[in-house]
């Protein structure tokens, strides 16, 4: 038997169960700030209860607490630790921070037992680039020349504005792969492992695959110049389905097996078609992106009517899919989970015990 129980205004599908589950849960409210020498100054709240939402047991309390910064650990503290001071890397501090972005996050330990991380925040040590606030719904359609140039960078002049949306266009004689890039007015303002919703409409004439996705034109690759650190929607055909495409993400993207997070983080779209195709044309003729908005459950009907359902850990890592909101197979914990139901996405929150 299930029961509907909230957590943190999201509503979470739990087996009833009478004791805690024993994982505390993560410190809250982490806020940086950054002091006239460059050391960032760390604050956090200790968490009081268990996952489930149960109070710690008696004589159960925060008896260590992790710092992380840009995914790796940097300090162990005592457990009634609420502040911690990442200094600038120098001689007397060899391990401290350096210029560029620097993401923080904090772990709590009870009975010798680890939270999850809490949500990460950021902080720019140095001048920063210019951020571009979401929602970003760029005007694509009779763009002049000057107005595209500035928003858009088209990789060996592949794509062009035109009155139906930026244009790729090729012979088709040989084959063809381009870019276009943007808003070269600033890097996109997104925070790491938070979940964000690409909407685009690519339209063509012909068959032929795209993918879309973000890049960091700050740091290209040797010998090639433009790559996604992150794909949204890879090798997408064109022309089988010209509506609106609507993508959830979360922004976690990866430099080999390493997470990181760039400072200029463009969105880009790449086509290719191989030779002998024949002549085409794509265009994109809409793109939003925007932070993905949680809904609630209210009731269990539209729990039970739930499709496409995507498993994810507390730090927004996608473990998997399940068949149903029971997550079966799936080992005890608290998971984040993202379905269908009906028309919209919704967000919960599922203890699995």
């Amino acid at each position: 038997m299930k029961n509907l129980v909230t957590f943190f205004g999201m509503a979470a599908v739990a087996v009833v169960a009478s004791a805690a589950n024993g994982v505390p849960s993560a410190p809250s409210n982490l806020t940086l700030s950054l002091n006239s020498e460059l050391s960032v100054e760390l604050k956090w709240n200790l968490p009081a209860t268990y996952t489930d939402g149960e109070a710690f047991a008696d004589g159960s309390k925060v008896s260590a607490v992790k710092v992380y910064r840009n995914n790796s650990e940097i300090a162990q503290l005592g457990g009634d630790a609420t502040a911690y001071v990442d200094y600038m890397e120098d001689a007397g501090h060899p391990d401290g921070h350096g210029y560029g972005l620097n993401v923080y996050e904090v772990s709590a330990c009870v009975d010798n037992v680890w939270s999850a991380t809490c949500l990460p925040e950021q902080i720019m040590v140095g001048e920063a680039m210019v951020q571009t606030p979401l929602p970003w719904e760029p005007a694509l359609k009779g763009l002049d020349e000057n107005s595209f140039n500035n928003v858009w960078c088209s990789y060996d002049n592949s794509w062009t504005a035109g009155s139906d949306g930026l244009t790729f266009a090729a012979d088709g004689v040989g084959a063809s792969c381009g870019w276009i890039v943007g808003p070269m007015t600033g890097s996109l303002d997104l925070l790491p492992r938070r979940r964000y919703v690409a909407e685009f409409k690519v339209e063509s004439d012909v068959n032929m695959l795209y993918s879309v996705g973000l890049v960091d034109v700050a740091s290209p690759v040797a010998e090639q110049p433009m790559k996604f650190i992150q794909v949204i929607s890879g090798n997408t055909l064109a022309g089988e389905n010209s509506a609106v495409r609507q993508v959830e993400f979360v922004y976690e993207p990866k430099n080999g097996d390493d997470v990181f997070w760039p400072e200029s983080v463009l969105f880009a779209v790449n086509a290719c078609v191989p030779a002998g195709s024949g002549e085409f044309c794509m265009s994109l003729s809409y793109l939003k992106i925007s932070a993905a908005e949680s809904a609630s459950v209210d009731d269990a009907t539209v729990v039970s009517e739930a499709s496409g359902i995507e498993v994810y850990n507390l730090q927004g890592v996608l473990l998997g899919s399940a068949s149903s909101l029971d997550l079966d197979g799936y080992a005890p914990g608290l998971y984040l989970v993202r379905y269908i139901s009906g028309d919209r996405a919704r967000s919960i929150k599922v203890l699995v015990q």
